[in-house]
């Protein structure tokens, strides 16, 4: 068996502008199940489409968008979840976060792979 490391490299798309990287990004961030609900959090959608538009031009390829929505996600559910508009109190008495920002959520993969459906299973 060979010790060395195979050099694997994938194509890079050298055509990818900033301007490209940005809407590329932005229209991916919007497609995030909580987008209606964080698109006024200036300051964590700036921070998800800089490390998204990072990314791409330093990775020469889209390969990461995901990422990004998966991080707006998460990045959301984590800022709505400190917020206590966003509890509601259960039939026993227990106070939990609403269902649409953690329970009704899909996986990312989700989106390639099928629909989301209730409770977020997809």
């Amino acid at each position: 068996a060979s010790n060395t490391i195979p050099n694997i490299r994938r194509a890079r798309d050298v055509n990818i502008t900033e301007d490209n990287a940005r809407e590329m990004c932005n229209n991916s961030i919007q497609t995030s199940q909580l987008y209606n609900k964080c698109q006024s959090m200036q300051n964590l959608f700036d921070n998800v489409m800089i490390d998204c538009m990072e990314d791409i031009r330093l990775g020469g390829t889209t390969e990461m968008i995901d990422s990004a929505i998966s991080s707006f996600t998460a990045s959301c559910q984590i800022t709505l979840a400190k917020d206590p508009i966003n509890y509601k109190e259960n039939e026993d008495g227990s106070v939990v976060l609403m269902s649409e920002i953690i329970e009704d959520v899909c996986p990312i993969e989700c989106r390639k792979h099928g629909k989301c459906g209730a409770k977020g299973k997809c």
